[in-house]
């Protein structure tokens, strides 16, 4: 197989680019992580090719990559059933809630957090459904 560079990846239509560095991510990341390596490859391959071709070269930084994506990960996951539990408790739920729990999870999908930070970006988006202004817009 031609060396992965930057000169020769450029010669090649972006869809192919993208399927030689996607092949090559999840051979790397499926050794340490295969029940996520699918989900995880796709989020590296939307970084820019020359830090895609950083990570394949080196293994410590393609390794705090993975942390950083398993982290996002998990904090999507707990939002989600965040969201799944109070959607589940009939009767409980205003449109408010509804609001909110939609806004957690956008806010929770933006960056990876601690649990801390997520708890505090719940309350964060339970308190703009609740002000005048965020509910007269979703109603």
């Amino acid at each position: 197989m031609q060396q992965l560079t930057p000169a020769y990846l450029a010669s090649l239509p972006q869809a192919q680019q993208k399927n030689i560095l996607g092949e090559q991510l999840y051979k790397l990341i499926s050794a340490s992580n295969p029940s996520q390596a699918g989900k995880i490859t796709g989020m590296l391959l939307e970084l820019d090719t020359s830090e895609v071709l950083h990570l394949i070269d080196m293994p410590a930084v393609l390794t705090d990559r993975v942390s950083e994506a398993i982290e996002a990960l998990n904090v999507a996951k707990n939002a989600a059933n965040r969201a799944a539990q109070l959607a589940a408790s009939p009767g409980r739920m205003s449109s408010a809630d509804d609001a909110a729990v939609k806004r957690a999870i956008e806010l929770s999908l933006s960056e990876p957090c601690s649990a801390q930070e997520e708890d505090e970006y719940l309350n964060r988006a339970i308190q703009e459904s609740l002000s005048p202004s965020f509910t007269a817009g979703h109603k």
